[in-house]
């Protein structure tokens, strides 16, 4: 791991601490270094801002789980991506739940519409009816917002009786099964 590596992890961990106990910007830069052990020349060096921290996290965290998935736009459709979803939220519920608690979701509600529609446009047309980025919003945005629901409620459900309310949720409404 490069010094700039071992910086931004410093970082990114220094700033999800303090955020479970204040808000976003009630952290001082300053605060920021001195929990991260890090000047706050190589602070700037590597991030414009704190936010950009926190996007660059969440990014991470997301490209760990999804990946270039969401190239196929059979796998908007599939088990896997209800499996995917439900591990994002399991495996990053720290900070997943900062974001929700002190309301940061803007920060990342942008890097999520921006990659979905990334892909969205190459989705063959007959699939969402010529209407790609309404179709991609539908499917992520609404199992998102109930997955970040579920860890809201503590997980109350196991994963796998989680998975399964999720699969019959999408029969109810007619979308394609994996075989």
């Amino acid at each position: 791991m490069t010094k700039d590596e071992r910086t931004k992890e410093a970082l990114s961990e220094a700033l999800i601490d303090l955020l479970k106990h204040q808000p976003l910007d009630a952290i001082s830069i300053k605060e920021l270094c001195a929990k991260a052990h890090v000047s706050r020349s190589a602070f700037y060096n590597n991030f414009h801002d704190k936010d950009a921290i926190l996007r660059t996290v969440y990014q991470k965290a997301h490209h760990d789980i999804f990946n270039d998935k969401f190239k196929d736009v059979d796998y908007l459709l599939s088990d896997e991506l209800i499996k995917d979803m439900i591990n994002f939220f399991d495996k990053n519920s720290e900070l997943l739940l900062v974001i929700h608690n002190w309301d940061l979701i803007d920060i990342i509600a942008r890097f999520n519409t921006e990659m979905s529609m990334s892909y969205a446009y190459n989705y063959p047309q007959d699939i969402t009816e010529g209407a790609n980025d309404y179709f991609t919003l539908y499917i992520t945005s609404a199992l998102f917002n109930i997955c970040l629901y579920w860890l809201y409620k503590g997980k109350d459900l196991p994963k796998d009786i989680f998975f399964k309310k999720l699969k019959a949720y999408r029969k109810l409404l007619g979308h394609k099964q994996d075989s």
